[in-house]
């Protein structure tokens, strides 16, 4: 079995010049990594729990986004 994720690593570092010096390529990549620490505001944490356990957001008000 493959190790796909070794795979696109080597092809990601090929195509933008990963550990050649090419730092430019590096500034204009659009994926960016996961941030360590999240700042996550509790009012849209509240929001977010809300909607995700709330039956109106469905067609029919029968399930929530939990029962999916």
């Amino acid at each position: 079995m493959r190790n796909w994720g070794l795979l696109l690593v080597a092809v990601y570092a090929v195509t933008f010049g990963l550990g050649s010096g090419n730092a430019a390529a590096q500034i204009n990549e659009p994926i960016k990594p996961i941030p360590l620490e999240m700042k996550l505001d509790p009012r849209k944490v509240e929001l977010g729990e809300k909607l995700f356990f709330d039956k109106r957001m469905s067609k029919d008000n029968s399930i929530a986004c939990i029962q999916c």
